[in-house]
Formats: structure tokens, C-alpha cells, sequence
């Protein structure tokens, strides 16, 4: 062979093997049969720049011509006897090839030789008693134990890339000696583990807990940039995982805050590249952003959606990042956050001028909401009919805010579903009415086989008839009837049906001459909103009568209270109080 031919038989003999590896793979040529001469293909020395670059070059062959792997793996195993035989290791660069080493090494124990796997074992633990630093010797010899020794060994190295990002790439390397399944697994646990650390909120300080987070995330998001990595989403999985920590985690809102963001940056970096040279500036950001409440841990109640706003609305007047993030933001609180939680943060929004350009997934939130909600109630229990006024509640005031925080052609497109909100609201109210009118025996007995899919007339009619009755009922008290009459009113209002006479009787006869005969004080305040209500509906005369006789009235009522006053005993210089005497029996 031409190869064999030309060797060097010196101690160039390796680089000169790694020139030809390098432009057989430029040409597109297989090197198989070349690296199959084991015998022959000598390999660059331990800890030079040459050693690095073939075993990437191997790498990428065994990507590109799998059938060949059985060859590649003797060949890693060749790489890790001669780096066994090196002199130890003298610092973290060193240190990250050998790991390299061993990693592509380990490969060899699924190899079909039971021989190669056994040497393949022995190999990468003599490679890794080269290694200058404890921790990764301890971690990497802890592979073959327990996978939660993994943790802890792991955990400590962590910590190392927090404090130096330049160890960043050790702990990737170290991660990469594991199995797959082990691996996909080790993140889950070592995810979940800083969540429950921040969660304690006591462990370490919230600087401490942001240098851990950002160098977990950036070993993630290098693990899933890998070409030998096919179809890894370590760092979506951890966002993921995070964000369903900080949403209903009940520690201090500005925690919770920061580390949303510090998600959302690697989530943006991460999916548009064009952003990902800014990654450690718009972190700067969310890092030294002030606290809104500093010192205040009592205001939980909003504090974590006003933080956001407040940090995102710094960062809206002095660089350009905010749309990307706030955009990145809006899909977490959607795909993570109940849509209660969502509509605190776009109040914290509106609260600080802020917009959205892009309310689509908000949108689609909704919209999903409200396709949710049933129609018929009856079979619900009050606690079921609790969240669902409350979940339809929400729903109508995300609506209402995205008209304010979003542009008017995104706004549009929930014009049916607020209608269908609004039916909803209806149903439900109406609903309401007709069970209330149930309990207290008020149902004309023309309506008890009514349901509350009726049309709008005979929803006014019904109310109407409802007003009539209570106003007569006197098996009830004088305050529950008017809240009863008053609830029929907003109800008319809220659905703009037409109020007419039979309806403004019967609040004329429960908010002023049914208290008046029961010698109850009725005042002025009540007397100006049933007299605009009855101007309104009958007419301007018709509503001056009512309070000529008002006053008329309650005129004699007072002089008849004076005058049980002064019988009694009472200083007859001294104001008779109607309630007073109320009270006490003598009216």
C-alpha cells in the first residue's frame, strides 16, 4: 500500500497518519482499511495538539461510517494504552484530553470482542489515575457505582464550573463518559436537584444559586450542540423542568424572577443562534437588576410577576433584547404557568408601559380555556362551580389586557371567543338565578321545567316575574330580599336587557316602602339610585313622586321616632336614631 510506503518509521510516524486521516475524510475517501493495519498505525503522542485533533478525527469517521466501529474502537483503545503509558497529567487542559481519552474509550466496552471490552475496562482506569484533579478522578470512578454517587461527584464539579467557567468543558467530557440511558438520566436528577436547592431557597446564596444554574445550562446546551449527540434536548428538558419549579415555587419572587430569566436567555441563545454571542450580556442584565422591594420578603403576592416586569422594562429602554425576551418569556408563562398566573404578569406589564408584539400563544391559550369550559353547570358541585367562575373570569380579563399590553390586528382574532365568554358568563348567571329561585321557592310554576338555554326575552321576563315575587315574600328578611332584587338588576345590566315596570315596582317596594313600613331608616344615597332607575324606565315624573313621597314619609317616620323618644325618656334635645330605636323595640 502507498500508505504503508511512505511512513516515516520516526517519531513523526503519528502526524504523519493523522495528515492522511485528514485528507482521505477532505476527499470523502474511507480510511478503514488504513486504520485496520492497527499493527502499523502508529498514533501521535499523549497531550499534543496532534493527539487532540485525531481523536476528533475519529469522531467524525464513526459518525460517518458506522459499519466501521468495531475498527474505530481498537483504534480508541491503541489512543487510551498510549496515554496510560504517559506521564501524568499537569493541568486542566491535560486533564480535559485525557478525559477525551477515556470517553472514547468506554466506547470499546460494547464492542463484540469480550477481550477488547475487558481491556477497554482496565485501560480507561489506568488513563484516569493520570488525571491531575480529584474531584473529576472521583467522579469518574464513581461511573461504575451507584448513579447517585454519580450525583455528588457531579454536583462538586459543578460547582467548580460555577466559580471557573473555564472547567466548563471538563464536566462536559465527564458527563460524556457515561451511557446514554445513564446520562439522560443523571441530567434529570442533577436538573431537578439545583430546582429543589433553589426551592429551599436557604443552601447557598442567590448569586450562588445563578452561577450554578448558568454553568449547568451552558454545559447542557454544548452537550446538545455535539454532532455524536443526535436528537439530545438535555437543555430544553432542563428549562422545562425549571419552569415547572418556579411557577408555583413559594419562594421570594424576586428568586423565582431571576431564574426565568436566566432560563429564558439560554432558551433564546439556544434556538437563534444569531442572539447566542450575546448570551453573557443580557445575562449581566438580569444579574444586575435591582430588586423592586429589596429587603421586603412579606409581598409575595405579586412580587414575582412585578420583578419580571420591572427587570424586562430596564432592559426594554437600554438594549435591544426585550422583544426576543419577552417573547421567550410569554411562551414559558403559556406552556407552564396556569392562565391565572399569566394575566398577573400581563397586569405587571401594563403596569410598566409595556407591549407585546406577538400575542399568539396567548391567543391559543385562551382559546383553549375557554373550549374547556362546559356549557351546563347543573351537574358541577360548588367547588367545581368555584373554579369555573374563576377560570372564566380569568379568561375574560386576559382578554380585556391583551387589548391594552397587545396590538390591535393580534387583539382581533379573540373577538369570537369573548363573545363565547360572554355566552358563557351569561349561562352561568342566569344559571345562578334560576337555582337561587329554586331554594327559596320562588319559581313560578310555569318555569320549573325552564333550563337556561332560553332565549334572551324570556330570560327578562323570568328576572322580571323573579324582582315581583321576592318584592312580596315576606317569609324573608327585608336585606335579603334587596340583595336578592339587586343581584336580578345586575344581571339585567351586565347582559344589557331591558328593565321595564313590573321590575323598578318591585325595587321601589323592597328598597323604600317595605323598610319604611317596618320603621327602618332608608338613606338618601339609596333613594337618588332607585329614583334615577325609575326615571330611566317609567319616566322623570313618575320617579319625582316617588320621592315626594319618600320624603313625605320618612318625614312622619321621624317625627313618629321623636316622638317614642321622648315618651321613653329619652333628652329631648337629642336626635331620635330610627335604627337605634329599632333595636331596642320601641318601633
Amino acid at each position: 500500500m502507498t500508505w504503508q510506503s511512505c511512513r516515516p518509521n520516526n517519531t513523526d510516524d503519528g502526524v504523519y497518519n493523522l495528515m492522511v486521516l485528514k485528507h482521505l475524510t477532505e476527499q470523502g475517501w474511507e480510511p478503514t482499511r488504513i486504520l485496520s493495519k492497527l499493527k502499523y498505525f502508529a498514533v501521535p503522542p499523549t497531550y499534543t495538539v496532534e493527539g487532540l485533533a485525531l481523536l476528533d478525527c475519529l469522531e467524525k469517521l464513526s459518525a460517518r461510517y458506522p459499519h466501521a466501529l468495531n475498527v474505530h474502537r481498537r483504534v480508541y483503545l491503541k489512543v487510551a494504552e498510549a496515554a496510560a503509558s504517559a506521564e501524568a497529567s499537569t493541568s486542566l487542559s491535560q486533564d480535559i484530553q485525557l478525559l477525551m481519552t477515556i470517553r472514547t474509550t468506554l466506547q470499546a466496552i460494547h464492542a463484540a470482542d469480550p477481550k477488547v471490552t475487558s481491556r477497554a475496562i482496565t485501560v480507561a482506569g489506568e488513563v484516569t489515575n493520570k488525571i491531575q484533579d480529584h474531584n473529576i478522578r472521583k467522579s469518574l470512578r464513581s461511573i461504575q457505582s451507584d448513579i447517585h454517587h454519580d450525583k455528588q461527584a457531579l454536583m462538586s464539579l459543578i460547582a467548580r464550573a460555577a466559580a471557573d467557567s473555564n472547567f466548563c468543558p471538563a464536566v462536559e467530557q465527564v458527563l460524556l463518559c457515561l451511557p446514554r440511558n445513564r446520562l439522560d438520566l443523571l441530567v434529570t436528577l442533577l436538573t431537578r436537584s439545583l430546582a429543589e436547592t433553589i426551592e429551599k431557597d436557604q443552601v447557598m446564596s442567590h448569586a450562588s444559586h445563578r452561577a450554578h444554574l448558568s454553568a449547568w445550562l451552558t454545559i447542557l446546551g454544548t452537550l446538545d450542540a455535539r454532532v455524536d449527540m443526535r436528537n439530545a434536548t438535555y437543555l430544553n428538558s432542563a428549562i422545562k423542568l425549571l419552569a415547572n419549579y418556579v411557577f408555583p415555587s413559594r419562594i421570594s419572587g424576586d428568586m423565582r424572577a431571576r431564574v426565568l430569566l436566566i432560563v429564558s436567555v439560554f432558551q433564546l441563545t439556544h434556538n437563534t443562534p444569531s442572539f447566542s454571542d450575546s448570551r453573557e450580556r443580557i445575562l449581566h442584565l438580569v444579574y444586575s437588576s435591582t430588586s423592586p422591594v429589596p429587603g421586603q420578603k412579606k409581598q409575595l403576592v405579586l412580587e414575582f410577576e412585578e420583578t419580571l416586569a420591572l427587570i424586562l422594562a430596564h432592559m426594554s429602554r437600554t438594549t435591544r433584547f426585550y422583544t426576543p425576551m419577552i417573547n421567550v418569556v410569554i411562551g414559558l408563562f403559556t406552556h407552564h404557568a396556569q392562565l391565572h398566573r399569566l394575566y398577573r404578569f400581563l397586569w405587571a406589564m401594563d403596569k410598566q408601559g409595556l407591549t407585546l408584539d406577538d400575542a399568539s400563544s396567548i391567543q391559543a391559550l385562551v382559546k383553549k380555556q375557554v373550549a374547556s369550559l362546559p356549557e351546563d353547570t347543573a351537574s358541577l358541585t360548588e367547588r367545581q362551580r368555584q373554579h369555573y367562575a374563576f377560570a372564566l373570569r380569568t379568561c375574560q380579563n386576559t382578554i380585556k389586557l391583551l387589548r391594552k399590553v397587545a396590538a390591535k390586528d393580534t387583539t382581533a382574532a379573540l373577538q369570537a371567543t369573548e363573545e363565547k365568554t360572554l355566552a358563557l358568563q351569561a349561562h352561568r348567571e342566569f344559571t345562578a338565578v334560576l337555582d337561587r329561585a329554586a331554594e327559596n321557592n320562588a319559581l313560578p310554576q310555569v318555569y320549573t321545567t325552564l333550563t337556561a338555554d332560553v332565549p334572551s326575552s324570556q330570560r327578562t321576563a323570568l328576572i322580571h316575574q323573579l324582582a315581583h315575587h321576592y318584592s312580596l315574600m315576606t317569609t324573608r328578611s327585608h336585606r335579603e330580599t334587596w340583595r336578592s332584587i339587586y343581584y336580578l338588576y345586575v344581571f339585567l345590566e351586565t347582559q344589557s336587557l331591558p328593565i321595564g315596570p313590573l321590575f323598578t315596582k318591585a325595587v321601589v317596594r323592597s328598597s323604600i316602602i317595605r323598610p319604611l313600613i317596618e320603621h327602618r331608616f332608608v338613606s338618601a344615597r339609596r333613594l337618588i339610585w332607585v329614583c334615577n332607575l325609575v326615571a330611566r324606565v317609567e319616566s322623570e315624573r313618575v320617579a319625582k313622586q316617588v320621592e315626594n313621597n319618600f320624603w313625605l314619609w320618612r318625614g312622619n317616620l321621624i317625627t313618629h321616632a321623636k316622638d317614642v323618644h321622648n315618651e321613653a325618656g329619652g333628652d329631648r334635645k337629642a336626635k331620635a336614631s330610627i335604627s337605634r330605636l329599632k333595636g331596642i323595640g320601641l318601633l
